[in-house]
């Protein structure tokens, strides 16, 4: 962005190129005696500093340095030295002069006069020629030899199309000095530089063509991630993907993860098909391990992450989200709040949605999430929030005071004006204003963070396109723990982490993100093992944990129940009516589970089926929680999360 490349430097560099360069035309302009002598060398001087202040701006490469000094070299020296031999004055003499000296750079010179100052013009001309080809042969040579020792080494990241999460993501990843290779088709795209400088491999290429793959060696790679903003293009670039692994000729115990950007909520049942084909294909069951992921639920699962819904909900009180703006991140915003809001008060989350069009979009929305009405209670007005003046017309607390706001609008600049107006109308609540890109807006929230102490910015780019938070190694750490404890304690056992469905690994992780709900409840919060101060955090042995635990274990278990069935309902899950037979709770095919059901309603189901006991599994999960966290380097803390 123009803002973020203009520093001080920049700004008095530019206003003395200005003045070099303007008072120099004035002096030819009305005063064309002057058109010779330091005059000439001014101007030059002039087009000089303003030509390297643009190629700073354009952030050119250090390896391009050569060009940008021969380039500069030639400007120097053969504009003045064709002032003195062009007759003329004035403007005639300068743009005479200026074209002579661009033919320079074609190996073409009219004149037969070579005075020592255009010799070295010429000849820097002919060195900046053959510094743009060898640069050009560099690029392409370097680029081919990364990819290929990368390839051989294997255990990289692939980054299929380049946009700017995913220019995000790769310099995340070379933050850490991890081995990073993008596919991009567009040669023209802003951001190869940008990678190549931090030392990532770009391949410019179609990674829809098995060759481009195969040069970026997928198979050997560690992680491969489709994150284009087109749904069915990734999913073609999986499918061209698996069918290089189906044709490998070895097998291998390293295991690609492939993480797919997938929007549309309409494709899951598609990736879900073909996460059935790699499964029982014996080339691909043990080599690709499918997610699904997208931004905007990344960016609705960041800000609860930081900015949680329980941090300013009263004892007892429900929550009630105002969201602004229903569009794609709005409605994951939603989505997130109703998988996460299930409090040991057993109150229902409520959701009051403002948007212009907001009859249409909530029709849309209740289409593709068939059962998001038995999660939480829902008011919409359909207002164009911009001509709201008035909020108490509204009557927005007439059922429940709004304790948490949510504002996503169309951009950062319409987002922060009416973030800022609910913060003045609520500014003892959390309000969330969405601010991608605006950098200057957000360091000036940040700057002034004691005046604004509940309003928090989110959906930064370089927050959410990470590898914490897309790959989130601790996430699946956790939920993998959670799965094992299942199998663990089930009489049946279970099949493993590896065989599991996309849908039910994605259940587990679900329960890991809620487990710091949880321990807020009870007054505590968990801490990895290595961040932890002993001046300022005070551990909880076992024993406190289970303790605190007495008197509040079955309002925690309900609690863990009913996040279950939203984490269902929200993937359209339905209750499953009829029981045949013992062995009966489930139904993956047409996404039916017999245990979709209030809390009181469990004792009834758990008689009609053998060896099930959904209420004691619950209180289980409550119980095992701190041995849990222990296994994977937590400890329990006490007090709420900071």
């Amino acid at each position: 962005m123009f803002n973020e490349k203009l520093t001080t430097l920049h700004v008095w560099l530019l206003s003395t190129a200005a003045f070099l360069s303007g008072g120099a035309a004035f002096v030819f302009l009305f005063h064309p005696e002057y058109s010779e002598g330091p005059y000439a060398n001014i101007l030059a001087l002039g087009l000089l500093f303003t030509f390297i202040i643009i190629l700073n701006w354009l952030k050119v490469p250090r390896h391009n340095r050569l060009q940008k000094i021969s380039f500069a070299v030639v400007i120097l020296t053969g504009m003045p030295s064709f002032f003195e031999l062009i007759d003329g004055n004035g403007f005639h003499v300068f743009f005479e002069s200026l074209y002579a000296t661009v033919k320079l750079f074609f190996l073409n010179l009219d004149t037969t006069e070579v005075p020592f100052s255009l010799e070295i013009a010429r000849w820097f001309a002919v060195l900046f020629i053959l510094s743009a080809v060898l640069n050009k042969i560099y690029n392409i040579t370097t680029e081919t030899f990364k990819s290929r020792l990368i390839g051989i080494v294997g255990n990289h990241y692939v980054i299929c199309g380049l946009n700017e999460a995913a220019k995000e993501l790769a310099l995340d990843l070379r933050k850490d000095h991890k081995k990073v290779i993008v596919i991009e088709k567009d040669h023209q795209n802003e951001f190869i530089g940008v990678l190549r400088r931090n030392g990532a491999v770009v391949i410019e290429g179609d990674f829809l063509d098995y060759r481009t793959l195969e040069k970026a060696n997928v198979i050997n790679c560690r992680h491969l991630l489709m994150m284009t903003k087109n749904d069915t293009l990734n999913i073609e670039a999986l499918i061209k993907t698996t069918s290089i692994f189906k044709q490998r000729k070895t097998f291998t115990t390293r295991k690609t993860r492939c993480c797919i950007h997938i929007v549309d909520p309409k494709f899951h049942k598609v990736i879900e098909e073909f996460e059935k084909e790699i499964n029982n294909h014996s080339k691909t069951k043990n080599s690709l391990d499918l997610e699904i992921f997208n931004l905007y639920e990344t960016t609705a699962k960041v800000l609860f992450r930081h900015h949680p819904l329980y941090k300013h909900k009263a004892k007892g009180e429900a929550v009630h989200l105002l969201i602004v703006g229903f569009g794609k991140t709005g409605q994951h915003i939603l989505l997130q709040a109703a998988r996460l809001s299930h409090f040991m008060d057993g109150k229902k989350l409520h959701v009051t949605i403002i948007d212009k069009e907001a009859d249409y979009k909530i029709k849309s929305f209740r289409k593709r999430y068939k059962f998001i009405d038995r999660v939480c209670t829902m008011k919409v007005i359909t207002k164009d929030v911009e001509t709201i003046t008035d909020l108490t017309e509204l009557r927005l607390e007439e059922t429940k005071p709004i304790t948490y706001i949510a504002v996503s609008l169309s951009s950062d600049h319409i987002d922060f004006i009416n973030g800022l107006f609910f913060w003045e109308q609520y500014h003892t609540i959390p309000v969330a204003i969405h601010m991608e890109r605006d950098v200057n807006i957000a360091e000036w929230v940040d700057q002034n963070v004691k005046q604004f102490k509940t309003m928090y910015r989110f959906g930064d780019l370089q927050n959410i396109a990470s590898e914490d938070v897309i790959i989130n190694h601790r996430l699946d750490e956790l939920a993998e723990e959670i799965h094992d404890y299942y199998c663990d304690t089930n009489e049946g056992g279970g099949p493993s982490w590896e065989e599991l469905s996309l849908f039910h690994k994605n259940s587990n992780r679900a329960q890991a993100d809620h487990i710091e709900t949880k321990l807020n409840e009870l007054n505590f919060h968990k801490k990895r093992r290595d961040k932890i101060d002993p001046q300022k955090d005070e551990i909880v042995d076992e024993k406190e944990y289970h303790e605190a635990l007495e008197g509040v274990m079955e309002q925690l278990a309900k609690s863990e129940h009913a996040r279950w069935c939203a984490f269902h309902f929200t993937n359209n899950w339905d209750t499953k009516q009829t029981i045949e037979n013992k062995n009966d709770a489930k139904d993956n095919g047409r996404k039916l589970h017999s245990a979709l059901v209030q809390w009181e309603e469990l004792a009834a189901v758990e008689d009609l089926l053998e060896n099930t006991n959904y209420r004691d599994g619950n209180r289980k999960t409550v119980k095992n929680l701190y041995s849990l966290l222990k296994a994977k380097g937590y400890v329990v803390c006490r007090g709420k999360a900071g």
